[in-house]
């Protein structure tokens, strides 16, 4: 079998991917100048930019004032089409595809053009992380009725806490996620 057959017999019609990003993460952060200047090239094929900002938000448990602080944090770059995005952060250059996904060709070929267009602009840069990502829309087809799970009839709730005390040192994120198992 050709690849080109191969290709084609492995294309949906209407692809369920909503959103498809590549992501390089970089081991030294990236200058707000090279970052200026990485905006300014991507322009003319993305136009629409917005800056990016940074909140911080530090709640003290002896009630004192809330402290808000906002950072820069790089731009958002949007083609005219509305259909590709270039996010350049100050560690991160980020590109992604939005629905319709044209196919890996067209996505990789859109990420290669970037990254190549940012290395130029950067220089050979040490990466810390490599990161591809689909987002995904399965609409399923589903008849509710009484011996219908309770979580898709009254929605999903998930508790979880915060750790206590500076056990995790200045860096205190964290992430949630919640899973459905259904047979």
């Amino acid at each position: 079998m050709d690849q080109e057959r191969l290709e084609s017999d492995l294309n949906f019609a209407r692809p369920p991917i909503i959103e498809a990003v590549i992501e390089r993460r970089f081991a030294s952060p990236i200058t707000t100048d090279v970052m200026t200047e990485l905006r300014q090239k991507f322009e003319r094929d993305y136009p629409a930019v917005s800056q990016m900002v940074e909140v911080q938000l530090a709640l003290a448990p002896n009630g004192s004032q809330p402290q808000v602080n906002q950072n820069a944090a790089g731009y958002r770059l949007v083609n005219q089409e509305g259909s590709a995005i270039i996010v350049l952060s100050h560690n991160a250059v980020m590109f992604a595809r939005l629905a319709p996904y044209p196919g890996w060709a067209e996505f990789s070929a859109g990420a290669s053009a970037t990254f190549r267009t940012a290395r130029d602009i950067m220089g050979y840069s040490t990466l810390s992380r490599i990161g591809v990502r689909y987002i995904n829309r399965l609409d399923v087809p589903v008849v509710l009725n009484e011996g219908a799970p309770r979580c898709l009839t009254h929605g999903v709730s998930v508790e979880f806490s915060l750790p206590q005390g500076n056990c995790c040192g200045r860096d205190r994120r964290f992430y949630a996620m919640a899973g459905i198992q259904w047979s």
